[in-house]
């Protein structure tokens, strides 16, 4: 510092360097000082913040118990807790006794999802278990797909096992699985290629199983195929605009190689995600068995009873018979039935002219029969018995094959709408409005549309064709967590968000706080990503976003390194891809 000084000092400065050193010290211990000081007080404002979020926390816990104890209930959420207040002061013989005489052999699966009460609930059992003759305690599951940490899913219980750290009476033999029966040979490659890479830049509790312990064995015959795609613009916007171009190119080849819309699945971070490729492919064509047809899409967020072309006509139906006079319900009826299938009009806009110059309502429904053959008077069940009056022309409408998801749901939602006493027409025509018309259905294998989906949701899944379109998004550094306060605080911690990164080199515990936590970030998206690039069998399509900076570790462009992209550039990608 004081070279620094002597070598920009003016003459007449240097002349009062004595002088500045008498008080450098002191200088220096104050600014010091002022650090600290700062410091604490922003240890401090977090803190307070966090009290808020914990008295509201507290008001919900207590009128939830207020709600437990007047109907006499208990929360399915509360039990691991109340199992582990009365178990965790009882010898494990007393809890083996209870339970152990009835079970010799226990077998968990996906235990890297496991919570750490649920294990504590369950270690008197392993212990007792384990120090037992002819019993056994199976644990399986595999830490590179631990993305339930926001649920507190607990990875580190299983790398504490598989990496001998673990406090126990015998220490667990070990069994890694390496054979793949899922993908093909150039999707487990590539992945072998890629997480070894990650592996380099892990700790050691996840160095091993991402990479040594990682690779796997192909075992299918096909060859298979890997894509990537880099996608260059500057906004959000545009990447979802050129990512569904990308796509729809790819989809089209896909499609001309015989594949079905129903073999494809788009992976998504989340349901912003979902939303944004549903509408801009819904939007874009491809030619698909001789026809150009939009790209036809489902999910669990778009898929609503409103998308019926058969519900959309007993509605119209349903309007037009409560008003007579209202034409335009009867043309739109009839519009949806053609568009069906159910019906089959030639030029619909002098058909309907025809229908629409008939006077009186039994003359049109008479026509409407003989033409059609749609019998839409029926007498057998009276109005006020809703379901089935409604149910009939369900039946009267449907085509066969078609809509059978969507059929099925809405009589269920029907069902429960009729259980209310003096359920009517009007009213329920009104609860279709308000609510039921965007009811969210589960679809069956039957219907043929590409599936998008959360990465979350796939796991454990497996799918023909899978793309997954990622940005490069790095918030491993923005997180809530739990902070220790001072010892002698009655307050034993806080929730609160990441401290800034300038204040790390001044406080060892805000340094630890801020790149543990970053850290597990990062973990859960490598962990995320590799759940993703594990779900296909045939083919993997990779979209990124080319970063406007040097991209991280997890970015997933990045991620495919020089040498992964040497290796594969004439095997698996069936287009040049640029080195970076």
């Amino acid at each position: 510092m004081v070279n620094n000084y002597r070598k920009g000092a003016s003459s007449k400065s240097k002349n009062r360097e004595s002088e500045i050193l008498e008080v450098l010290d002191q200088l220096l211990e104050n600014r010091m000082q002022l650090i600290l000081l700062y410091i604490e007080t922003q240890k401090k404002e977090k803190i307070l913040s966090a009290l808020l979020p914990l008295k509201v926390n507290k008001d919900i816990q207590d009128e939830l118990k207020k709600i437990e104890e007047e109907n006499d209930l208990v929360l399915l959420s509360k039990f691991n807790i109340l199992i582990n207040e009365n178990l965790k002061n009882e010898p494990s013989a007393f809890i083996y006794e209870k339970v152990g005489s009835q079970f010799q052999h226990y077998f968990f699966d996906e235990f890297q999802d496991t919570s750490e009460l649920q294990w504590q609930n369950f270690l008197p059992l392993r212990d007792h278990s384990i120090s037992t003759e002819n019993t056994s305690f199976t644990l399986v599951g595999d830490p590179k797909q631990s993305i339930y940490r926001f649920r507190g899913g607990e990875s580190k219980l299983m790398l504490d096992i598989i990496n001998k750290k673990e406090r126990t009476p015998k220490q667990a033999d070990l069994l890694v699985l390496k054979d793949n029966w899922r993908s093909a040979k150039n999707i487990v490659r590539f992945n072998n290629e890629l997480y070894q890479y990650h592996s380099e830049y892990l700790t050691e509790e996840h160095k091993n199983i991402f990479g040594t312990d990682g690779i796997q064995d192909p075992k299918s015959s096909i060859e298979g195929r890997v894509k990537v795609n880099l996608i260059e613009n500057l906004t959000n916007e545009d990447f979802y605009n050129d990512t569904s171009e990308r796509m729809r190119k790819d989809l089209q080849e896909i499609l001309d190689n015989g594949f079905r819309f129903s073999d494809i699945t788009i992976l998504c971070r989340g349901n912003f995600d979902i939303f944004s490729y549903s509408q801009k492919l819904g939007n874009l064509k491809v030619k698909y068995k001789g026809e150009e047809t939009n790209i036809k899409t489902i999910s669990d967020k778009g898929l609503t009873l409103e998308l019926s072309n058969t519900l959309k006509a007993v509605v119209e139906f349903l309007r037009w018979e409560t008003n007579p006079k209202n034409k335009p319900n009867l043309i739109m009826m009839m519009y949806y039935l053609n568009k069906l299938g159910r019906i089959h009009m030639e030029d619909f806009t002098l058909e309907m002219k025809a229908i629409l110059d008939i006077e009186g309502h039994e003359e049109v429904l008479q026509f409407i029969q003989h033409t059609y053959a749609l019998q839409l008077r029926q007498d057998n069940f009276p109005r006020f018995n809703l379901y089935n009056f409604i149910e009939y022309y369900i039946n009267e409408f449907s085509a066969e094959n078609k809509e059978t998801d969507f059929l099925l749901n809405f009589l269920e939602m029907l069902f429960n709408f009729t259980q209310n006493a003096g359920a009517s027409i009007k009213e329920f025509l009104k609860y279709w409005d308000e609510e039921a018309s965007s009811y969210t259905i589960q679809a069956s294998e039957n219907i043929d549309a590409i599936q998008i989906m959360t990465i979350h949701k796939a796991k454990g899944l497996e799918f023909p064709i899978v793309f997954i379109p990622m940005m490069n998004k790095n918030r491993d550094a923005e997180f809530t967590n739990w902070f220790e306060t001072a010892t002698d605080s009655a307050l034993r911690s806080v929730n609160i968000n990441q401290f800034s990164k300038n204040l790390e080199v001044y406080d060892e515990e805000i340094e630890i706080f801020n790149k543990q936590n970053a850290y597990k970030n990062m973990v859960d998206r490598l962990c995320l990503q590799y759940v993703a690039t594990t779900r296909p069998v045939e083919q993997l399509f990779f979209m990124f976003k080319k970063p406007t900076r040097p991209p991280t570790i997890l970015s997933c462009w990045n991620s495919c390194s020089r040498k992964i992209r040497k290796t594969w550039m004439n095997s698996i990608f069936t287009t040049p891809i640029p080195i970076c």
